[in-house]
């Protein structure tokens, strides 16, 4: 990991916590959907880092997908629905460095076995690019503190983040912009790894607190867990969605029909 990357609050999500993560996301996220015909949704990272955790939920979200068939069909369909993540291009994710975003695509290609899963990522400035319409949102954001921003990442970046994300104020850390930009962008379900800091103090002012006065509930949260690297970090998997819908709602977005197998 380059010094630049950590310097700006910036870590790839190591394996086993990803994997951790995505079980509870896909589980939290994948509910809703039990009874529909299992055709899969849009899966998006802001700032994809090597694409450990869109490889991690994409893996769990066929796996869950594929207990829609009997046992002894389960293996194929997990790999019919990797193959149709990549052809259709539903794990999609925007990476600011474009050699962290080149090793997601390697990765997405690897998943899915399909060449199309790379057109998925593309290069940019996360929280000021429009996001696409994604049913779940995952994301391991950059963690700094609000001291810190401007020394690392420069005072006009700064004021253009304030200019954006106005709560960020005094001590805020640089990832409540994400919770910030996801209530700007409308999303449906949401999961994060953010520090513990972002439960306190001008932190939680400036991202959870405006999230959950906008109508959105956290359904789980693991917190304290100490990160498996080299940042000196405890985290908190959130998992949140916003006021609940009704099972006619949820279709009438989807424009399709009922059904409880996936079409393989």
């Amino acid at each position: 990991m380059s010094l630049s990357r950590v310097a700006r609050g910036a870590w790839f999500t190591p394996s086993d916590l990803a994997e951790k993560f995505a079980s509870q996301a896909v589980e939290r996220f994948f509910r809703p959907f039990a009874t529909y015909d299992g055709r899969p949704l849009t899966v998006f990272e802001p700032g994809t880092g090597d694409g450990a955790l869109l490889v991690a939920v994409g893996r769990e979200y066929a796996r869950r997908l594929s207990l829609f068939v009997p046992p002894d069909r389960r293996e194929e369909a997990q790999h019919y629905w990797l193959r149709e993540f990549g052809r259709r291009r539903l794990l999609q994710g925007i990476e600011l460095d474009p050699t962290s975003a080149d090793r997601t695509r390697e990765a997405l290609v690897a998943l899915t076995g399909e060449d199309r899963a790379a057109e998925g990522i593309r290069v940019g400035d996360a929280l000021f690019e429009p996001w696409p319409r994604a049913r779940l949102v995952v994301a391991n954001p950059p963690y700094l503190g609000g001291g810190k921003i401007s020394g690392a990442l420069g005072s006009d970046y700064r004021r253009r983040l304030v200019d954006a994300f106005p709560l960020l104020k005094g001590t805020a850390n640089l990832a409540t912009c994400w919770l910030q930009k996801a209530i700007q962008e409308g999303i449906g379900h949401a999961s994060w790894i953010l520090p513990m800091a972002c439960a306190q103090g001008d932190s939680r002012l400036a991202g959870l607190a405006p999230m959950l006065a906008s109508g959105w509930v956290i359904t789980n949260a693991t917190t304290n867990i100490p990160w498996p690297g080299d940042a000196a970090v405890n985290v908190a998997l959130v998992h949140m969605q916003p006021r609940e819908r009704s099972h006619s709602d949820f279709l009438a977005e989807l424009g399709q029909s009922h059904s409880t197998q996936p079409h393989l």
